[in-house]
């Protein structure tokens, strides 16, 4: 049997045992805090040494692209022929091949010899054609290997990125385009349509060529295959439309000089040029069609009056298109003007509106056209232009009276200098000016007749303690009452618009009711104004009176109608003082007072009564036609 070990000296091992491991753990934890710290460090450090080294090898690497780049653009040429499949391609250029090894030394002893061609990438597409990658020998390698075949010294030789053919052929472009358009006069017999074919598969080949493309015409070459089409069909299928359309304005011919198709289809197909006659071209075509079309669009409504087939004058058509400009210009600016005066007189007063009856059914005078009789006069001669004149009146007589002149102050004469129209009637107006010097000219039809317009509103009125009782059981009172009416003052067709004030509906009423109540009287055409207001009435049912009127003033005529002296025993009469009206309108505000409120109501729960106003005035209206005047 082993000794038996004393308690106390078993209990002082232990102590001593416990000691040494808490001795050896805190001996590991400091061990451990030292080696992490290290490794943290360790860590810092080479991490801060690798972003160091990244950051030089993207520097290195980023100079090293420039200088590749640089030396891409200086040695690229366009190449012509057959694309070979990109397995064929050698690199960005015949010295970078040699330092490839033996099979770029092989290429370029081929090339040497004669027997190689330098191969292209296949290009990449574009949503408007092909831009091609392909790098090609520097300039002097070109001439002296013979490979590039695209450097045609006659367009100026290559400039940067093939800029100087790039150029020659939007010259080229240009010039076919001017010959089609002033010499050819954009004929379309046998002769000048193989003339224009000819030249336009030679400019085609030189835009494939330059582009490095295929000549295979519907892959590569699709677009100016199309836009030849285009050049050569076009005026064709114009000239063909013109007996059956009045859709296609005359002035089309006149446009074509501005709208070279097979150059625009070029300016916006080509991307691989950053030359500047890209940029100002596309920007060119923007341009000029924004700006015609917005023009013409706004400011002018053009009828066509002939197209031809046979040769066009096209300088005269541009001239004319000039012309249409510029009196597009000109009634641009009248309506603006006029929508200005119309918009500070909204700010400034109010403006209540109306419903006009029987829109298809116009009243009034109205011109249906004013032409010149001839589109060039010369000068010395006098000028005709004729007027063909509409006028429908339901009642009284209309008495017109006609003057022209020129925009410059020319008086002319017309025949006849008035009219008088009664019901619906068509008749001519010829306008003769003395002789013009040369140039453009704008004529001004004036014509000046009487009218009269009437507007009428129903309004219903409810007694006021009904309505509230109503309103507060949360009732629908329309839908109780049977109120469909929508109480909009309708006026009569014609120059001039009436408008009320809207009021509640229905309104509301008790003895000695006090209402607001507006009128309106405006200029409703913009090709003209009320020269003057000679009466303008306001019929109230018997059971209502008017007063306070402004800024018009009323005058009261009982039941007698001021400008016929007949009685109507259901309404009061009252005559305002006339405003002026001009061309814009005139609102007159008065106080809307119930005397009798049971002769409106009596033992009915709602009445129905038609307030109504009369206007008679006398109204200008200015038609513009344009003529030249040529020597």
């Amino acid at each position: 049997m082993p000794p038996k070990i004393p308690p106390a000296l078993m209990n002082s091992l232990k102590r001593k045992a416990a000691q040494g491991l808490n001795a050896a753990k805190t001996h590991v934890v400091d061990k451990g805090k030292d080696l992490g710290a290290k490794a943290v460090d360790k860590s810092k450090e080479l991490g801060g040494k690798a972003i160091t080294k990244t950051k030089d090898l993207g520097v290195t690497a980023k100079d090293k692209l420039k200088t590749k780049y640089a030396d891409y653009k200086a040695s690229r040429t366009p190449i012509a022929g057959p694309r070979p499949p990109s397995s064929a391609y050698s690199g960005p250029g015949v010295a970078a091949a040699a330092a490839t090894g033996a099979v770029a030394g092989a290429t370029m002893a081929g090339v040497a010899s004669g027997a190689g061609r330098r191969r292209t990438p296949p290009p990449s597409r574009t949503p408007f054609g092909y831009t091609p990658r392909s790098e090609s020998k520097g300039k002097g390698e070109s001439k002296k290997k013979g490979g590039g075949g695209s450097n045609f010294p006659f367009f100026g030789g290559h400039k940067e990125q093939g800029g100087g053919l790039a150029i020659g052929i939007v010259i080229f472009l240009l010039s076919i385009h001017l010959f089609d358009t002033f010499v050819l006069g954009i004929s379309r017999f046998p002769s000048s349509m193989l003339l224009i074919i000819i030249l336009y598969i030679i400019a085609i080949a030189l835009i494939c060529r330059v582009q490095g493309l295929s000549f295979a015409p519907w892959r590569d070459s699709y677009y100016y295959w199309v836009g030849l089409l285009c050049v050569l069909f076009l005026p064709l299928v114009v000239s063909l439309l013109r007996p059956f359309s009045n859709l296609i304005p005359d002035f089309f011919f006149g446009l074509w000089p501005f709208f070279p198709i097979m150059l625009g289809i070029f300016l916006f197909s080509e991307s691989s040029f950053d030359t500047g006659i890209f940029h100002w071209g596309r920007l060119y075509y923007e341009v000029i069609f924004w700006v015609i079309f917005f023009i013409l669009l706004l400011g002018h409504i053009v009828i066509p009056t002939q197209l031809q087939s046979a040769p066009v004058a096209v300088l005269d058509h541009v001239k004319a298109l000039w012309d249409i400009v510029w009196d597009s210009i000109v009634r641009m600016y009248e309506k603006l003007m006029f929508g200005y005066e119309q918009s500070i007189a909204y700010a400034t007063g109010k403006y209540y509106q109306g419903t006009v009856e029987n829109q298809g059914e116009p009243l009034g005078i109205y011109v249906e056209e004013f032409e010149p009789t001839e589109e060039e006069i010369i000068e010395g001669t006098p000028l005709y232009a004729l007027a063909i004149i509409t006028g429908k009146t339901l009642e009284d007589p209309i008495h017109l009276k006609a003057s022209c002149a020129t925009d410059d102050g020319i008086v002319g004469t017309t025949s006849p200098t008035e009219l008088e129209i009664e019901y619906e009637v068509a008749d001519t107006i010829e306008c003769q000016i003395p002789s013009l010097p040369k140039g453009r000219h704008q004529l001004i039809l004036t014509l000046t007749f009487n009218f009269e317009t009437w507007g009428y509103s129903p309004l219903t009125f409810v007694d006021k303690g009904a309505w509230r009782a109503m309103m507060a059981e949360k009732k629908d009172i329309l839908q109780e009452l049977q109120i469909t009416d929508d109480p909009t003052m309708t006026y009569s067709p014609g120059p001039v618009s009436i408008g009320m004030m809207k009021m509640n509906h229905p309104i509301p009423v008790e003895e000695n009711s006090n209402l607001s109540f507006g009128v309106t009287i405006g200029n409703d055409w913009t090709n003209g104004e009320v020269e003057r207001v000679d009466k303008n009435i306001i019929m109230v049912p018997k059971e209502f009176e008017l007063s306070d009127c402004s800024p018009a003033k009323e005058t009261f005529f009982g039941h007698k109608d001021p400008e016929t002296d007949e009685e109507d025993p259901a309404y009061n009469f009252y005559l305002l003082e006339n405003p002026h009206v001009g061309r814009t309108f005139k609102t007159s505000h008065c106080r809307l007072i119930l005397k009798d409120k049971d002769a409106l109501l009596g033992l009915e729960q709602k009445a129905i009564r038609s307030f109504i106003v009369r206007t008679s005035y006398q109204y200008t209206m200015k038609e513009r036609s344009s003529a030249r005047v040529i020597g």
